[in-house]
């Protein structure tokens, strides 16, 4: 916000090093390096922009002209005040309504080799029992027990689960139903043909995972390298505006009453004095306040993404929620177990090794991925500092682990990221020109007016009169004289002057 070059701050430190001002360091870091970067693969932010604008009936003049004279040639003007014709909407609405049709089958299975032997020995188990039962049965029938034993077949394969497996499954359809997941993944569709790009987050809020569709607006990234995937990025910025309710239940474990009172009088301040832009950060409140209300702090720079205060024209709240990737140092103990085996497991960096070493325990000590995470609410609420859970971790590799957000950037061959509406654009602009120069030429256009001879219009005609006749070719009365012997005339149809006197 205030064009201040921050260095991120280093990550190979202890856990006691990893204090809150270092995690306040790294939250102002991460908005100072990550906002606005776009990287080799995703769009710019006001390139993204003119795309949601665009698919909501808002044209930017300079972009049309952008796309019509990518020279920059002067001297070459197009029609002020095109009307905007929905071409593409009935193709992104066919698209989108396909896409939800689809089926969505999930299963969850357990990987580890501990539950997979497990589930062997139980198959197992059924299949002999299977077999006892038909060796048993006085009307054995071949047929009969082949039929059963395919049926057993397709249960292991496609039914089956153990009871952890189960439950997990039991979980995922409470928050299917209860946080319509179907619908979240369905609504990333549209930012996938607008922006090229879906994501989502899910967090844990407490103590309960939520996932939520996140705008590509709102999020910026650095460090994704040639990657198409938004969680291999070193940083994550999702940066938005938040009622100040939603911020009260979100955070309302972690506010002060005193800082409640700060976000009530800011967006109090704020609603009533629309006219001004917040652009801190200021030292309290009343400094805020005391802004006259004519005031307007703008925002520069080469891509929009700062959104200029830390409180929008209704009132409400800037909130930024960043996550980092930091470094984090575990050991590898090698110990003996009370048969005398030797055994490896993974410990902490304050593992107390020293009082083991005339065990002859050992430890080999390493460095690996962490995940961060640190939230910003206005001018200087930092909440919610801390490492976050291990997800995605393997035992082959201990330091995979991903963030709390997911996403894909639709490119080809990692080159910058083309959407559908990029492609529709072109012919879209070149649809609304030629309708508003078909509109403009339609206006002008009067007709074939015949000539006139001046010496045959009848006295008493005014210059309204004729150009009436001559647009509309329609007479219905004609007095004062246009009719030889006064008389009236009356009628309907092409009329020619030199009927009349």
């Amino acid at each position: 916000m205030n064009n201040i070059v921050y260095q991120f701050p280093a990550q190979k430190k202890s856990l006691a090093e990893k204090t809150e001002d270092w995690g306040i360091e790294n939250i102002e870091a991460c908005i100072s390096i990550a906002s606005g970067d776009t990287g080799k693969i995703r769009k710019k932010r006001v390139e993204k922009k003119l795309n949601y604008e665009l698919i909501n009936g808002i044209m930017d003049e300079s972009d049309i002209e952008k796309a019509f004279n990518p020279m920059g040639i002067k001297g070459v003007a197009f029609p002020a005040k095109i009307q905007n014709y929905p071409i593409e909407i009935s193709k992104f609405n066919i698209l989108k309504g396909e896409e939800s049709r689809r089926r969505f089958d999930w299963r969850i299975r357990c990987v580890n080799e501990e539950v997979v032997s497990q589930k062997e020995f139980v198959m197992q188990n059924n299949i002999y029992g299977l077999i006892v039962d038909e060796l048993m049965n006085s009307d054995y029938d071949e047929d009969m027990a082949m039929r059963r034993m395919k049926q057993l077949e397709h249960y292991h394969h496609y039914d089956f689960q153990d009871y952890t497996e189960a439950m997990g499954h039991r979980i995922m359809d409470y928050f299917w139903y209860t946080q319509k997941l179907k619908d979240e993944f369905s609504n990333t569709f549209y930012d996938v043909l607008i922006a090229a790009e879906e994501i989502l987050s899910c967090e844990i809020i407490h103590g309960e995972p939520q996932l939520k569709k996140v705008s590509p607006l709102n999020i910026s990234t650095f460090g994704m390298g040639d990657s198409h995937k938004i969680e291999d990025s070193e940083i994550i910025v999702d940066d938005g505006y938040y009622s100040v309710g939603r911020v009260i239940d979100e955070y309302w474990d972690v506010l002060t009453p005193e800082e409640v009172d700060q976000l009530e009088n800011g967006s109090r301040t704020n609603r009533y004095r629309g006219n001004k832009v917040f652009a801190g950060p200021f030292e309290s409140m009343q400094e805020a306040q005391d802004l006259s209300t004519s005031q307007l702090i703008t925002v520069d720079g080469t891509d929009v993404w700062n959104y200029g205060g830390f409180y929008d024209e209704d009132g409400n709240i800037r909130v930024t929620k960043c996550v980092w990737k930091s470094r984090r140092k575990i050991g590898e103990l090698t110990y003996f177990d009370p048969e005398g085996d030797e055994q490896k497991t993974i410990v902490d960096e304050k593992f107390p090794i020293s009082q083991f070493k005339n065990l002859g325990w050992t430890v080999k000590w390493y460095w690996i991925n962490e995940w961060w995470k640190g939230d910003k609410i206005g001018p200087k609420m930092y909440k919610r500092i801390g490492p976050l859970p291990r997800i995605g971790s393997k035992m082959s590799n201990p330091s995979i682990c991903l963030p709390p957000y997911t996403g894909t950037i639709y490119s080809i061959g990692n080159g910058p990221s083309v959407s559908l509406m990029d492609r529709v654009k072109p012919y879209k602009y070149l649809y609304n020109v030629y309708m508003r120069r078909t509109e403009l030429a339609s206006a002008r256009n009067k007709g074939v007016i015949a000539e006139l001879d001046l010496a045959e219009i009848p006295d008493g005609w005014d210059e309204e009169l004729r150009t009436y006749l001559f647009t509309e070719g329609d007479v219905t009365t004609l007095e004062e004289g246009g009719a030889e012997g006064g008389e009236k005339a009356t009628g309907t149809g092409s009329l020619k002057i030199g009927d009349l006197k």
